[in-house]
């Protein structure tokens, strides 16, 4: 994804949860990429392999019409959702250095899923130990 959420401390508490936004399809390309993701599943689905196996989205169902980008924009809207694997809220380069040491602090480091640049496109759990 291209859009960037932003992630706040509440309270001084390290017990309270931060306040997330994920800003979801604020970039446009993110919705484009929904929209043509969706119509290569849906074209799969119909291929003679797929076919014999009825698959289709169960609700709610893809729209009728998928060459209708407003309605494939919409169904990506109304059901995009995280799998809360947070990752990028602690750069290497801007808040931890290359050796995951906090910029202007020499005893703590950062090492976990924060300091993605990009997601995996996984489960980030290997990635994540290959670096502790």
């Amino acid at each position: 994804p291209l859009s960037k959420g932003e992630l706040y401390l509440r309270t001084g508490d390290i017990k309270d949860n931060p306040s997330v936004r994920f800003n979801y399809f604020s970039h446009p390309q993110d919705v484009i990429n929904c929209v043509e993701g969706l119509r290569t599943i849906d074209s799969a689905l119909r291929t003679g392999y797929l076919k014999v196996f009825a698959l289709t989205f169960i609700h709610p169902r893809l729209p009728a019409d998928t060459n209708n980008f407003t309605a494939m924009e919409e169904f990506c809207r109304k059901t995009v959702a995280t799998i809360w694997h947070y990752h990028g809220g602690c750069l290497v380069g801007s808040v931890v250095n290359k050796k995951y040491q906090v910029q202007g602090l020499d005893s703590l480091r950062v090492i976990d899923g924060s300091t993605f640049n990009k997601s995996p496109g996984t489960n980030p759990q290997a990635t994540v130990m290959m670096l502790g």
